[in-house]
């Protein structure tokens, strides 16, 4: 026992002795001890590798510690930047609009293909253009166009980048913007085919006999019908698509004649009114009253009254009375008695003025809305009107050009109720 373990020590030693002088550069490398091995492969162990000695015979590093043994770099895997996303509001029609969320790094083709379909739009003919919410609503809207990917590539960067300002609070998405949509006529006579398709099948017998009771020879057309009252058989009074429906739907509701020789009550015809509220304006309300009052001494102030009144008796005096009523309660009662002023009218009076804007096609629209009248325009902002299918350029004309012709009126109406009291009465 006492030589083996003297043998261990010894074999120490030498080792120790071997390995001093490889450090010390005077020596070879020394062999590895087994507590050498045991070091290396439980390190190798702790780093993944397998926890048992293999055959190294043939291998020529044999004797180099598997722990200063060269091991592989950790790859770095670079993450991708987050991709940033750009809102974009489409509108579907005038009262529904849509918010879809589009990466910035999305094909622009597909882009296109998203929109256009979200849309119903026919690519080939539509032009599209964008505005941020940031822009005024009616200011001028920047090109997008479709065969050109700088467009889409210079909106996303100008939102992205309004979007990643410090100070931003508000929302930013991108406004899509029609700028060729189909004119009003072709909208209206779409919606009439389907209208008549759809909703008018249950009373399209009805529609029929309408349609050949109300067809005339003098004023053909499309979508023109004629009704002539039995009183006046040379006055024709047009109705359009929508007056025949409803005249139509009352038939078949029982509401109506099927003769079509009186409309319904639920038709309101403006040229019957305007013709009525022409003869009401040509006949004078009152006539006028002349007083003549002669063989009355003007012998001074303090007697004028006095002998006026004892030489006019009481009869004159009643009258004076009867005819200050009449003049108050015509005064009063001017504003409501006479017909307000059509809207008709006076969109015909300003298309004189400003043909190009086309003003008289807006008219079915208004009258399907219940615009029917001037007073009634006023009640209503541009927005509204820009929602109904009018311009943006259109708009202001025909607001102002309405409101300046009610002002006319009602000066003129003032004047007329001034003369009208100053010359009633001749004293």
């Amino acid at each position: 026992m006492n030589h083996t373990l003297n043998t261990r020590q010894t074999q120490q030693r030498a080792g120790a002795t071997g390995r001093a002088a490889y450090l010390l550069g005077m020596g070879p490398m020394p062999r590895p001890t087994e507590q050498d091995y045991a070091v290396a492969m439980m390190n190798n162990a702790l780093d993944g590798g397998p926890l048992q000695e293999e055959d190294n015979s043939n291998n020529e590093d044999v004797y180099i510690d598997p722990h200063f043994r060269t091991v592989p770099q950790p790859q770095i895997v670079a993450v991708p930047a987050p991709v940033e996303f750009v809102t974009v509001r489409l509108p579907i029609n005038n009262n529904v609009i849509r918010d879809i969320d589009f990466p910035a790094d999305i094909p622009r083709e597909d882009f296109f293909d998203r929109v256009f379909a979200n849309m119903a739009l026919d690519r080939a003919t539509a032009d599209l253009g964008w505005k941020s919410n940031d822009e005024p609503k009616h200011g001028r809207a920047h090109r997008l166009a479709t065969n050109d990917s700088d467009d889409i590539d210079r909106a996303f960067r100008t939102l992205i980048n309004t979007k990643n300002q410090p100070r931003r609070r508000r929302e930013v998405f991108m406004e899509i913007i029609h700028l060729n949509p189909a004119p009003i006529e072709a909208r209206k006579n779409k919606s009439n085919d389907n209208l008549a398709t759809g909703s008018q099948a249950a009373y399209s017998a009805e529609l029929r006999l309408v349609r050949e009771k109300l067809r005339c020879g003098l004023h053909a057309g499309p979508n023109r019908w004629c009704y002539v009252t039995p009183e006046k058989p040379d006055e024709h009074v047009a109705l359009g698509y929508e007056e025949i429906s409803l005249w139509a739907r009352s038939i078949h509701e029982n509401d109506a004649d099927p003769d079509c020789l009186l409309p319904p009550h639920c038709l309101r015809l403006p040229d019957l009114c305007q013709r009525a509220g022409r003869v009401r304006k040509n006949i004078p309300s009152i006539p006028p009253i002349h007083l003549h009052i002669n063989n009355v001494p003007i012998s001074g102030k303090a007697n004028r009254n006095s002998d006026i009144s004892q030489t006019a008796g009481p009869s004159t005096r009643n009258l004076k009375r009867s005819l200050s009523a009449v003049l108050t309660e015509e005064s009063s009662g001017s504003d409501s008695d006479e017909e307000a002023l059509l809207l008709s009218d006076v969109i015909n009076r300003l298309h004189r003025k400003f043909p190009l804007l086309d003003l008289p096609q807006y008219i079915p629209l208004l009258k399907q809305a219940g615009i029917v009248y001037a007073d009634t325009v006023t009640e209503f902002d541009r927005d509204f009107y820009i929602d109904l299918g009018m311009t943006e350029g259109g708009v202001g004309r025909f607001l102002s050009g309405v409101k300046r012709i009610l002002e006319f009126k009602k000066r003129e109406q003032k004047r007329a109720r001034i003369y009208n009291k100053e010359n009633s009465v001749e004293l």
